[in-house]
């Protein structure tokens, strides 16, 4: 151990590199002179100035682009002292299980648990030490624990520190207090009680949408896991628009929103798809949404909106594309302006047009203009079926709209089976329209 120690007194040398965290830039990890230079490319040269730039990928595995340049870093540059930081810490044990060259390791709060990297939740480097800050509040300081109890390597930690600033004692690992076997086993015992969740604990289908309670994104604040997978498919879809209202960070979720639904169909285990709702007057108004960018992501958000718009009890205010896209689905849309008022309610008044202003979509008489989110005047149509004195307004519509409904769904979701199918997702869509919103009193 003191061998060891006099190796870390003396980290600070030309030797010295390191793998940055989630969107950050190799030269942010201020270790000199290696990271000074920013990385030309991914193909390692035997002294070669730079650090590896990695991607912001969720849930990889060994042949992505991050662990294969993490490898050809390590075997080609072979740095003697490795600094990994959160999903840099995750890269890294990928990379050192494959890897020939070993060298020192100073993981700092190495996101390791977080689903960054998968394949790694044995790990058995043991070439290193870790810190952590006792305040982090993006990486549990129990999954840094466990990781010293897995590997054998030292664990310490920082009175107060949270995950940004532990970066400080990144050349001083020894400067913290050593946790002892018993107190990382506390801390390790502790956390089941958490009933910490990720999406992959429901054990979903491919392609199989989950109603995920809201139970399980409301934890202790160290349970973020989930949180953040939802948070970074709300933050991908209206992330280009300046984000979304009521959802700002992985805290804000879920807020009062009450009707989660998420799925995933891809390779990896993370959620690839989110319809979001809240459960309001006239039934469920679908507030919120997400997807990972993926087409095939948005084309099943798509599908899973028009479906639940035609489901008794769902609706929604749109405008713009997605209302485009809504009607030309043929779903339905309430015509009456005092239903609108009803379920908005009279803090909310609207300027009843009923044609759209420009001449779209003549069949749609539901147009209607109201102040949001500091706007004047927002353009709005409300979609769906709520269940508030909607029978007399959405039965001739119905019927209208029937004939065209299963072509315009075949075009919007497939028709199953295609070479682009992924993993066990086989199964043909339903095509079928869902039944009228029940009369309303």
């Amino acid at each position: 151990m003191n061998r060891l120690f006099e190796n870390w007194r003396k980290f600070i040398n030309e030797d010295d590199a390191a793998f940055h965290g989630f969107k950050m830039k190799p030269t942010q990890m201020r270790v000199s002179p290696q990271c000074d230079t920013p990385p030309n490319d991914n193909q390692w040269e035997t002294g070669e100035p730079g650090c590896p730039q990695f991607t912001d990928d969720r849930g990889i595995d060994s042949s992505h682009e991050d662990i294969v340049e993490a490898i050809e870093f390590l075997d080609n540059v072979r740095p003697e002292n490795l600094i990994a930081y959160s999903r840099g810490g995750a890269v890294a044990l990928a990379a050192l299980a494959r890897s020939k060259h070993s060298p020192q390791v100073t993981f700092v709060a190495p996101a390791w648990r977080r689903g960054w990297v998968n394949g790694i939740e044995n790990p058995t480097y043991s070439n290193g030490i870790i810190i952590h800050g006792t305040a982090d509040e993006f990486v549990p300081l129990w999954h840094s624990a466990d990781l010293s109890l897995k590997t054998g390597m030292p664990l310490y930690v920082f009175e107060g520190m949270k995950h940004v600033n532990i970066l400080k004692y990144k050349d001083s690992p020894e400067s913290g207090r050593e946790l002892t076997q018993e107190e990382k086993q506390k801390l390790v015992d502790a956390s089941s009680s958490l009933n910490e969740k990720v999406f992959a604990d429901y054990e979903a289908d491919k392609g199989e949408w989950i109603s995920v309670p809201t139970g399980d994104i409301k934890h202790d604040a160290d349970n973020i896991d989930l949180t953040d997978e939802l948070y970074d498919l709300i933050d991908t879809a209206y992330g280009p628009i300046g984000g979304h209202f009521d959802f700002d960070s992985p805290s804000s979720v879920p807020s009062d929103h009450d009707d989660w639904l998420a799925m995933d169909w891809d390779d990896d285990p993370q959620p690839d798809v989110l319809r979001v709702g809240k459960k309001k007057t006239g039934g469920t108004k679908m507030t919120a949404a997400g997807h990972d960018g993926q087409k095939r992501s948005k084309g099943y958000y798509i599908g899973k909106t028009v479906e639940l718009l035609n489901k008794p009890g769902y609706y929604a205010e749109m405008s713009k594309r997605i209302a485009d896209i809504m009607i030309n689905s043929g779903v339905a849309y309430v015509d009456d302006p005092k239903v609108v008022q009803k379920i908005l309610g009279p803090s909310k008044p609207i300027q009843w047009l009923g044609a759209h202003p420009e001449g779209k979509h003549p069949d749609y008489q539901g147009w209607y203009r109201r102040a949001l989110g500091g706007h004047e005047a927002e353009l709005k149509i409300m979609l769906g079926s709520p269940t508030v004195s909607v029978a007399e307004q959405t039965e001739p519509y119905q019927k209208k709209v029937k004939a065209k409904h299963k072509r315009m769904k075949i075009r919007l979701i497939g028709k199953g089976k295609g070479k682009h199918t992924a993993g066990s997702y086989k199964e043909k869509p339903s095509y079928d329209r869902s039944k009228s919103a029940p009369p309303g009193g």
